[in-house]
Parts: structure tokens; C-alpha cells; sequence
């Protein structure tokens, strides 16, 4: 069925075009994307709004080997550096966020349209170094902006459960943790941040 355009407002979606769901579609295809193993970062930057784009992996970031973790990453250059730094201590497995688990919070103010997304579920991770494998849950929240149609990421924020497997492995110093700064994923209340 063909689009209609905004007659009111030019360059602005048209009432009938419904934004939960590209948001949702697109947040499928990002974790597609995230499941492809033959993903180039550059791809996955396209996700993301041109100006000032965050993705934050929360976790300790004092622990050596995991440079990934702990704080935020700012800008194109350094949404490319993240994932990339995430490719050489770490395989990705596959994950599993159903679609069912998609919660999403839009508002729209002055046609503007910006939402809160969700998403929990599990990955599968190896390490580039041994090859040991595990499973963790997974929670995945986005502040996301719509331009035209399209839903861009401005903020992506990772919280992992297994903070403490991945130290031992890539680490080796399994003492030397701080285990105060995990965060639970499996006792985490997801609609608190909706």
C-alpha cells in the first residue's frame, strides 16, 4: 500500500504511518545485524544519528582486557572503535531477543518523535584468546530519534550478566574483580528505565 504524504506538515511523517512499528523493525534488523558474523562495524554505525551517538557497555572499567567496558562511547569514531574493540577479545555466538521481549515508550512533542526501548534476552560469547564459551543475559536499552521515517539510535546501553566469567577468562586474575560492581541482569527490572 502506498504512503501518503504529510500534506500539514512537509517533510514530517504522515499521522497514519505508524511509529512503533519501524521502530520495532528497525531494532530487528539491528540485532540481525548484531547476529551476522560477517557484520562489518560500519554497517552497524548506520544504525546510529549522525550527531553525537552514545553506546555505553555498563560494567567495571578497571579490569585490563576488557576496554570495551565501563564507559561510554561518544561520537562516530568512537561507536566504530567499540565494536571493534568488542571483535578482538571477544566472538559473538548469536543471540536471542525475542520479539514478544520488545518493550518501547514513544512520545512526540512539536512532531518530533523519540522513544525509550528495552529489550532483554541472551547471547553466547567466546573468547578470541581461549575459545571457552558462555551463555549471559542480556538487557539492551535505547533512546532512539525518528528522522523522516527511519528510527536512528542516539543512545545504546548494554547491561551483560556475566561480567565476572568474561574477567576470568580474558583477564586471569579472577581475584582481582571487584564483584560489587556487577549488575544482576537476571534480578533487573526492565520497566524501570522505560
Amino acid at each position: 500500500m502506498p504512503v501518503e504524504p504529510h500534506t500539514h506538515y512537509p517533510g514530517r511523517p504522515h499521522p497514519c504511518d505508524d511509529p512503533q512499528l519501524h521502530l520495532s523493525v528497525t531494532l530487528f534488523q539491528f540485532r540481525d545485524a548484531m547476529n551476522d558474523s560477517s557484520c562489518q562495524p560500519s554497517i552497524l554505525r548506520g544504525f546510529f544519528v549522525e550527531h553525537d551517538p552514545v553506546c555505553v557497555e555498563h560494567g567495571p572499567s578497571d579490569i585490563d582486557g576488557l576496554p570495551f567496558l565501563g564507559r561510554p562511547f561518544r561520537g562516530e569514531p568512537a561507536i566504530l572503535e567499540y565494536f571493534s574493540l568488542i571483535g578482538t577479545v571477544l566472538k559473538g555466538r548469536g543471540s536471542n531477543f525475542d520479539d514478544d521481549s520488545l518493550l518501547v515508550r514513544i512520545a512526540e512533542k512539536d512532531h518530533v518523535h523519540t522513544a525509550r526501548a528495552i529489550w532483554t534476552g541472551t547471547a553466547t560469547w567466546s573468547a578470541q584468546e581461549t575459545g571457552k564459551e558462555w551463555d549471559e543475559a542480556v538487557v539492551w536499552a535505547f533512546d532512539l530519534l525518528r528522522e523522516g521515517r527511519e528510527w536512528k539510535i542516539q543512545k545504546w546501553e548494554v547491561w551483560a550478566g556475566a561480567c565476572r566469567e568474561i574477567a576470568a577468562l580474558i583477564a586471569r586474575a579472577p581475584n582481582s574483580i571487584p564483584g560489587t560492581h556487577l549488575f544482576l541482569v537476571s534480578a533487573f527490572d526492565r520497566t524501570q528505565i522505560l
